[in-house]
């Protein structure tokens, strides 16, 4: 059976600027997201979020959609940081073998 999320792009921004995470001082959301060549439907964004976070597809289905939204919005705020903590470690590395 195929459950459906009710995760929204308006609440996973909303719980994004709850978080209030900085980077470098800066808001999250104001530094570039990374370039990549996969993209994905919502749907399975919110599969990778619910499995990376601990749940099952059933208990993520469970929760409501502010919750769902908030999970999704944690797990891309977590990628996202962990994506721009590996390119300023790479541009230090790149830095110090010049």
């Amino acid at each position: 059976m195929l459950y459906l999320s009710t995760v929204t792009r308006r609440g996973i921004e909303e719980a994004e600027a709850a978080f209030g995470i900085q980077y470098r001082g800066i808001a999250l959301s104001q530094h570039p997201n990374p370039q990549g060549q996969v993209n994905m439907t919502p749907l399975f964004q919110a599969r990778l979020a619910a499995t990376a976070l601990g749940y099952t597809w059933e208990e993520f289905c469970i929760l409501d959609g502010p919750a769902q939204s908030a999970a999704v919005a944690q797990y891309l705020c977590t990628e996202k940081l962990r994506w721009l903590a590996d390119r300023d470690a790479e541009r230090r590395w790149q830095r110090r073998r010049k």
